[in-house]
């Protein structure tokens, strides 16, 4: 017999994440998570209004949450050297591989289905998309300082997002990926912020050697 008493929203999110496991996306249904955990359609309708929502809740819980905190690093006061701030910024975003596997697998359902749903645009608009956002401030604001080559803030954003989380594509292939300590994380993101420099401050440095030479 179905209870009619209220669940928790985490536990609704928690279960809808464990359905996204299956390789069929309809699974994801109100009716379904309903027979899971054992209430009416209508309790579940009191903490999200549709399957999108919940879906957006999902993904913010478990796949953007990590990028939002990381972001939190770029925009903090404090006047830090760049490259630690891109270092300590990537640490934060890569500590997705040691979550549990709920991100993981969110990450490679929106892989699966992004040519076949809305799932991709609702992890853009999820949080990808405000950090993108607040990254090319961050960046546009070190061009000011010359701290970077004078360029667009908002490729550079998607250059080093893309090198950071090229660190995270051989675990969406894995079954059951290997766990990644703090070291191993930390030498990833060091790398790819050294990649990411190099490309990024080459005029700026030319310029102070000439300013230096004068």
């Amino acid at each position: 017999m179905k209870t009619t008493q209220n669940i928790p929203g985490e536990r609704i999110i928690a279960e809808a994440a464990a359905l996204l496991e299956h390789p069929d996306t309809q699974l994801l249904s109100f009716r379904i998570l309903a027979v899971r955990l054992g209430c009416s359609e209508r309790v579940l309708c009191n903490h999200f209004v549709d399957v999108r929502a919940l879906l957006t809740a999902v993904i913010r819980t478990y796949a953007t949450r990590h990028l939002t905190q990381a972001v939190a690093v770029m925009v903090e006061p404090g006047g830090r050297p760049l490259r630690e701030t891109l270092v300590c910024f990537g640490v934060r975003l890569l500590l997705v591989m040691q979550d549990d596997r709920n991100a993981l697998n969110v990450y490679r359902r929106v892989i699966a289905d992004g040519s076949r749903s809305d799932i991709g645009l609702l992890f853009y608009e999820a949080g990808l998309r405000d950090a993108l956002e607040k990254i090319t401030h961050a960046l546009d604001s070190a061009m000011i300082r010359q701290e970077l080559r004078m360029g667009d803030p908002r490729v550079m954003a998607q250059q080093l997002l893309s090198l950071l989380c090229v660190a995270c594509e051989i675990r969406l292939l894995e079954r059951t990926p290997q766990t990644v300590t703090l070291c191993q994380i930390r030498k990833r993101v060091r790398e790819a912020v050294n990649v990411f420099l190099y490309g990024v401050t080459g005029e700026v440095t030319r310029k102070a050697a000439r300013q230096q030479a004068q």
